[in-house]
């Protein structure tokens, strides 16, 4: 199984190498304009240029909004462990004890 996902990685590689290099280095065709961004181009890419790159040197600003979320999944996690450990055949008894081949007819 791992030679195949091996083989498909290498595949990947290849095809996005010769991806890159035929559209970054071949010549253009007659008829075809470069053109470069244009300003609204430019307007729509500079805020989420410039909030990655916030993210990049400062990223506690995420963080910080998400540690309380990430402290009570945490408690709720470590309660259930503890329920868990306090009930180790389960709550209602013994694994199997109420399967309908281990109940007793009237």
């Amino acid at each position: 199984m791992g030679l195949i996902a091996a083989i498909g990685v290498v595949l990947a590689s290849v095809y996005m190498i010769r991806f890159f290099i035929r559209t970054m280095h071949n010549r253009p065709g007659e008829g075809v304009e470069s053109r470069e961004a244009c300003a609204l181009e430019l307007g729509v890419i500079a805020p989420v240029a410039a909030v990655i790159v916030v993210l990049g040197v400062y990223p506690q600003v995420i963080l910080e909004g998400t540690e309380q979320a990430f402290s009570d999944t945490t408690v709720a996690a470590d309660s259930q462990t503890q329920l868990r450990d306090a009930f180790p055949e389960g709550p209602l008894g013994p694994p199997g004890a109420y399967e309908t081949e281990n109940l007793q007819e009237p």
